[in-house]
């Protein structure tokens, strides 16, 4: 009877350690599926924001910032007027530029000017676009002052 109890702890073991073998087999299939579906939904809100991203995407730069603001309002009201999805105006930092010049032409080196160039820089994102929309602005008129660029996705 001895040997008929050994033979049962053994088997016993051996049922439990083949339990948790396949336990272990089906957990990794399982989670195998489950991040299979959850890298595709990733991937997939990956290509939607790709795809939405931007129509075209006008950028603005100026010395002055109140020309600037002037204008980007402008662009923003005439492309709400023609039913254009807009993002925007986002400001962007400002770009500091220093110059350092003597005063004196020869000598005198502690004597010195600093002088500074500030360029200031708005971006419009434009989602969807009408045919009113190109048509308004290719009737904008800018002010001297403001560079406007435009680049389509």
């Amino acid at each position: 009877m001895a040997s008929d109890a050994k033979k049962v702890e053994e088997t016993g073991s051996v049922e439990k350690k083949t339990t948790k073998k396949v336990t272990k087999k089906a957990t990794k299939k399982v989670t195998k599926k489950v991040t299979k579906k959850v890298t595709k939904v990733v991937a997939e809100k990956k290509l939607e924001k790709k795809v939405a991203k931007y129509a075209m995407r006008i950028k603005f730069k100026s010395y002055d910032l109140r020309i600037i603001d002037r204008v980007t309002a402008k662009v923003f009201n005439l492309l709400v007027k023609s039913w254009a999805q807009v993002k925007g105006p986002i400001p962007l930092p400002r770009k500091k530029k220093i110059y350092t010049v003597l005063k004196a032409p020869f000598v005198y080196k502690d004597a010195r000017e600093q002088f500074e160039r500030i360029t200031y820089s708005r971006i419009v994102d434009v989602i969807s676009l009408w045919e009113k929309t190109i048509e308004y602005l290719k009737n904008l008129q800018v002010p001297v002052g403001v560079s406007i660029s435009i680049d389509t996705d």
